[in-house]
């Protein structure tokens, strides 16, 4: 007697993803729809099932009993046992499927929302609940919604390094003598300079940062890019992974993700999974892309990058914005940009939420 997985797909790929990492089985049998084969394709690849030999795929008519059941009754047969997740497809085919399979060899399943459970539906009288004993990794998460990963950042310092500078510009950064050595690192960002003392004075701007460069009076292109903010992505990255004390496997920094061919890569800061749910965070030290006056922001570039996943992608996320500025100093475009974030439920934390006693609670608890 063979066990098999029946999957019912809808848009919602992770309770299936979930059941199939749960119950190794002998094969798997998917019910779908014409216009889901491209989301069943992108499942396959999210569970390592897209070459299997063990899957067969039934096509149905979402709204007709009849048409499930007849092409049901023609594949399935007595000698096996069923473990059927009910979560996905219409109504219709879970209702559907339910009765057919309450007449032989089944169990029923259903993976509620936010639970890191799922109930059994049938046999029996009492639903009774299971816990998951495996995880779904935020890799697996965005190739089941049909991304493609191009690029993984990686921390480029320790944590102590981005916590002595973390400190320094939330307490003691001076804009009268930071500002210029700076903008002259920034104007290098991406590539190699060199420290001369003068009047930008930018060996002083980095023992203040208490940061040593590997090469004595040289930047290379990678410590050009950490200190014009990059640091603030691996500080925020250790921030979250132990708040929330997350597997290396459930986050990621500097990730890149693209959605066809043809579309424009996606630059993600964070990434992580928290409660089944995709969490993206958007680090910057300023919000400003350019200066006061651009209109252009990053608060109003991350809503855009927002709204096109969700329309354009169907990718829902949780989204945070967090920066060093001090939002109250900014005109009346920046105010705009944070009323609309709000209407998008948007979190936006900036420097007083830092300097908030209650910090990092007062962050991670919204």
């Amino acid at each position: 007697m063979a066990n098999i997985l029946v999957s019912l797909i809808s848009d919602q790929a992770i309770p299936n993803l979930e059941m199939i990492k749960e119950k190794p089985v002998d094969a798997y049998l998917f019910i779908l729809t014409k216009e889901m084969r491209e989301k069943l394709g992108w499942l396959k690849e999210a569970a390592g099932l897209y070459n299997s030999k063990i899957i067969e795929e039934l096509i149905v008519d979402p709204f007709s009993f009849e048409d499930i059941e007849k092409k049901l009754s023609d594949i399935v047969s007595d000698d096996h046992h069923y473990l059927v997740n009910l979560t996905g497809g219409t109504k219709i085919m879970s209702l559907a499927v339910s009765d057919f399979f309450k007449n032989i060899d089944c169990e029923l399943l259903y993976v509620p929302g936010r639970m890191n459970s799922y109930f059994r539906l049938f046999p029996g009288i009492k639903k009774p609940v299971f816990p998951f004993t495996t995880s779904i990794t935020l890799e697996e998460y965005v190739i089941a919604y049909g991304f493609t990963i191009k690029k993984r950042g990686h921390l480029l310092t320790t944590p102590e390094k981005t916590e002595n500078i973390f400190n320094y510009y939330l307490n003691h950064f001076n804009p009268e003598i930071d500002i210029k050595p700076l903008n002259l690192i920034h104007g290098r960002r991406g590539k190699n300079m060199n420290v001369i003392d003068d009047d930008y004075d930018i060996s002083a701007f980095l023992n203040r940062l208490s940061f040593i460069p590997k090469v004595s009076n040289r930047l290379n292109s990678q410590e050009t890019r950490y200190l014009t903010g990059d640091w603030f992505e691996d500080y925020i990255y250790n921030l979250v992974k132990e708040f929330y004390k997350l597997n290396d496997d459930e986050i990621g920094v500097g990730w890149e993700l693209q959605k066809g061919e043809h579309n424009t890569p996606n630059e993600f800061d964070i990434l992580f999974i928290k409660d089944k749910k995709l969490n993206i965070i958007e680090c910057k030290t300023s919000v400003l892309l350019s200066g006061p006056t651009d209109k252009k922001n990053i608060i109003t570039e991350t809503i855009y990058k927002v709204d096109s996943l969700k329309n354009k992608f169907g990718l829902l996320a949780k989204t945070n914005i967090i920066t060093l500025t001090n939002l109250n100093e900014f005109d009346h475009s920046i105010k705009k940009s944070i009323e609309r974030a709000e209407e998008n439920r948007i979190g936006l934390f900036s420097k007083k939420d830092f300097q908030d006693e209650n910090f990092p609670e007062n962050i991670f608890k919204k």
